[in-house]
């Protein structure tokens, strides 16, 4: 039997389960919490929120493997769920960097948060190509 790590516990569970914190975080807090979110965000959400967004986070995660850098990185342990393509100077003080592949790595939720808007990573990062370009 295979087993993953889970993304907000951290602990060992069968690859193709959800473990018990996850449904409870996402059935109490998520709506809530992106409500809020939202209402606050709504300007800056409109870079992210569109088909040149999608695009780029779709090629970034397919650039990095699919998996959480920062988690393979540092801890050897592969996270394929939760993804979230992470800005490494924060779209809020460098918005001219929003789609800049040499800006942006994929991690999980947990190391999402962990970051937040720090302006340099915690583990040594090198993206896999510079080949890409975002039209």
């Amino acid at each position: 039997m295979m087993f993953r790590q889970c993304s907000i516990c951290r602990k060992k569970i069968p690859f193709n389960e959800k473990c018990e914190c996850e449904i409870k975080e996402n059935k109490n807090n998520h709506n809530e919490w992106f409500n809020n979110y939202y209402e606050t965000n709504k300007e800056e959400l409109k870079k992210i929120n569109n088909a040149k967004w999608k695009k780029t986070r779709k090629m970034i995660i397919n650039r990095d493997g699919g998996y959480c850098q920062r988690c393979f990185i540092k801890y050897n342990v592969f996270i394929t769920d939760n993804l979230q393509v992470h800005h490494i100077k924060p779209r809020s003080s460098f918005p001219e960097l929003i789609y800049t592949p040499s800006n942006l790595v994929t991690i999980c939720k947990r190391c999402n948060l962990e970051l937040g808007t720090q302006t340099e990573l915690d583990f040594e990062f090198k993206p896999r190509s510079n080949d890409y370009h975002i039209r």
